[in-house]
C-alpha cells in the first residue's frame, strides 16, 4: 500500500530552544519523533544522534525489511522486530557514549519512537512517553505505552487514572522510566501493526499529545487532510505550548485487494472479540492480540488436535466444519472458538478435534499470548482479571512472563 507522511515541529510558548527531533525517509519507509532532555541544548544533541544513529542502522539491515515486505517466505516477523529493537540501541549506545565524552553532555537523553512501513505491515519501537497512534475505522488508538513514572504507577495498579490526572501529580509528569542514552542498553517496546486502507499514523511528542484526548485525533483527521501535522502544532501552541510540540502523520493509501486484506483483518478482529475470555479488551488490546495470530488452513480429515496431547493454542473458525470429541460441542461451525482455557493454563488437550471440510482457522499460539503480555501489561491485568474466576490456577502460569514490567523499580530520574 502506498503511503504518505507530513512532519512539523515547534518551540512552543515556553522553551528557550527545540530539543524535539523527527525524521521522515521514506527510501527506508521510516519516520521517527524524538524528545530529547538534558538542558543546554545537550537534548537537542541527544535527539537529532539518535534519529539519525537510527536511520544509519536500519539502512544496513533494510534489504531484509524490503524482502518482508514483499511476502518473502524466509523472512519472519520477528526478524523486522530484532532489526528496529537493534536500531534502537545502536542510538541509546550512540547517545550515551557521546554524553561519556563531554561532561557539559552527562545524562542527556532521549525518547525515540519509530514507525517503519513494511508492505502490509508496520512495525513501531518505542523507548518513552512519545506516543504513536493510528486512525482507523474513525476512532483513534494508541499503540504505544508510556514509559513513565505514573503510568508505570497505574500498570502496577498504586494509582489510577483519575488519581494521575491530580495537579499534585505535575512535578512527576515527565519523569521517565526508561529513555535512550541515559545508560548504554535500554528494554524496547517492539510492536506489529496490520495496515489497512485508510489508516492514519500519528506520531507526537508529550508536547503535542498533553494537549489531545485520546478521540480528538480521529475528529481532526476528518475534517483536515493534507496539513494535519502542521494544524495539530498549531492548536497545541494555542492550548498552552508548555513543551517542544512535533507532530508527524503517515497517511496510508487503499486498493482493491488491500480492501480486501481490511475485510479479513475485521473478521478476524470480530472472531476474536467474540471469545469469552477477550470480551472485555478494549479494541486497542485487541489489535495488539491480533498481531500474535496467524491464519491456518486444514483440508478435510485433518486433525487439529489429539485428545491427551500438549495444548499452546487458542482457535478460531473463519470458514468450513469441523468434529469435536466434546458432547456439549460435538459440531464446530464459523464463529466458533476451541483451547481457550488450554491456551492459559497449558493442560493436555481434552478433545480430539478433526476438520469435516476445509477449514480456515485463527490461531493464537499461547507463547504469543505471552509476548502480547509481557507488552503490555494492561492487556495482561485485564485479561488475568477476566479469567480469575473461570480457572485461577491458569494464572500462575502467566505470573513470572509479566512481572518484569508489572515490578519494575520505580525510576523518576531522566526528566523530559
Amino acid at each position: 500500500m502506498d503511503w504518505t507522511a507530513r512532519g512539523a515541529t515547534d518551540i512552543g510558548r515556553i522553551r528557550a530552544g527545540n530539543e524535539d527531533a523527527f525524521l521522515i525517509d521514506e527510501s527506508l519507509g521510516l519516520a521517527i519523533v524524538a524528545d530529547g532532555m538534558g538542558g543546554h541544548a545537550c537534548g537537542e544533541i541527544a535527539s537529532d544522534l539518535a534519529v539519525e544513529t537510527f536511520r544509519t542502522a536500519l539502512a544496513v539491515h533494510y534489504e531484509h525489511v524490503r524482502r518482508f515486505a514483499d511476502g518473502a517466505d524466509d523472512v519472519e516477523q520477528w526478524e523486522i522486530e530484532q532489526i528496529l529493537e537493534s536500531a534502537a540501541l545502536a542510538a541509546c549506545r550512540a547517545v550515551f557514549f557521546e554524553a561519556q565524552s563531554d561532561v557539559s553532555k552527562r545524562g542527556m537523553g532521549t525518547t525515540l519512537t519509530a514507525l517503519v512501513m513494511a508492505g502490509d505491515a508496520a512495525f513501531l519501537a518505542h523507548v518513552g512517553d512519545s506516543r504513536a497512534y493510528v486512525v482507523r475505522d474513525g476512532r483513534s488508538i494508541q499503540l504505544t505505552r508510556d514509559h513513565s513514572l505514573l503510568n508505570q504507577l497505574i500498570e502496577q495498579g498504586r494509582l489510577t487514572a483519575d488519581e494521575a490526572a491530580d495537579p499534585a501529580y505535575n512535578p512527576y509528569r515527565n519523569a521517565l522510566s526508561r529513555a535512550i542514552g541515559v545508560s548504554p542498553d535500554v528494554k524496547v517496546d517492539t510492536i506489529r501493526v496490520d495496515v489497512m486502507p485508510g489508516d492514519l499514523f500519528i506520531l507526537g511528542s508529550d508536547g503535542l499529545t498533553a494537549y489531545f484526548g485520546p478521540d480528538e485525533y480521529a475528529t481532526l483527521a476528518r475534517k483536515i487532510e493534507y496539513e494535519l501535522a502542521e494544524r495539530m502544532v498549531e492548536i497545541a501552541n494555542a492550548r498552552g505550548g508548555h513543551d517542544n510540540i512535533t507532530a508527524v502523520t503517515v497517511g496510508v493509501e487503499g486498493s482493491p485487494i488491500a480492501d480486501e486484506r481490511a475485510g479479513v483483518f475485521r473478521d478476524v478482529l470480530e472472531a476474536l472479540a467474540s471469545v469469552t475470555i477477550f470480551d472485555e479488551l478494549d479494541y486497542g488490546q485487541l489489535l495488539h492480540l491480533h498481531g500474535a495470530t496467524e491464519m491456518r488452513n486444514a483440508t478435510a480429515g485433518n486433525e487439529i488436535t489429539r485428545a491427551g496431547s500438549a495444548a499452546d493454542a487458542l482457535f478460531v473458525v473463519m470458514s468450513g466444519t469441523l468434529t469435536s470429541g466434546n458432547p456439549e460441542a460435538p459440531s464446530l461451525q464459523p464463529g466458533d472458538h476451541f483451547g481457550e482455557l488450554s491456551l492459559l493454563d497449558g493442560t493436555q488437550t481434552r478433545f480430539t478435534v478433526t476438520a469435516d471440510t476445509d477449514c480456515e482457522l485463527v490461531v493464537l499460539p499461547r507463547e504469543g499470548l505471552r509476548e502480547v503480555m509481557a507488552r503490555r501489561p494492561d492487556l495482561g491485568l485485564r485479561l488475568l482479571t477476566t479469567v480469575a474466576g473461570v480457572s485461577p490456577q491458569s494464572l500462575t502460569g502467566f505470573a513470572d512472563d509479566t512481572s518484569g514490567d508489572l515490578t519494575e523499580p520505580v525510576n523518576c530520574e531522566y526528566l523530559a
